[in-house]
């Protein structure tokens, strides 16, 4: 797990790519632009996770403040018990 940081105006995860990590905001807001709409995620909200299905970003994903994200490498949607153990910073209530 490392801790990133990412500037104002970055793109964090661009949509139809596969999913290779899954980052929890540590601090900062990041954009959710997806075919949908948008949404403004914070502090703790975990990019990517409902795309687990498919493995690929449904969403691309920008940062709208200098922003901090925990980040850790994910391999698939049958090792998610696993790396819930190893990565409790994703379990946070």
């Amino acid at each position: 797990m490392a801790n990133i940081s990412v500037k104002k105006g970055s793109i964090i995860y661009k949509k139809d790519t596969a999913i290779t990590t899954l980052s929890r905001i540590v601090s900062g807001k990041v954009r959710m632009e997806g075919t949908f709409g948008e949404i403004v995620l914070s502090e703790n909200d975990v990019l990517g996770v409902c795309d687990l299905n498919t493995m690929y970003h449904s969403s691309t994903y920008i940062a709208t403040e200098d922003t901090i994200l925990s980040t850790c490498i994910f391999k698939s949607l049958e090792n998610l018990p696993t790396f819930l153990a190893e990565n409790e910073t994703f379990t946070l209530a």
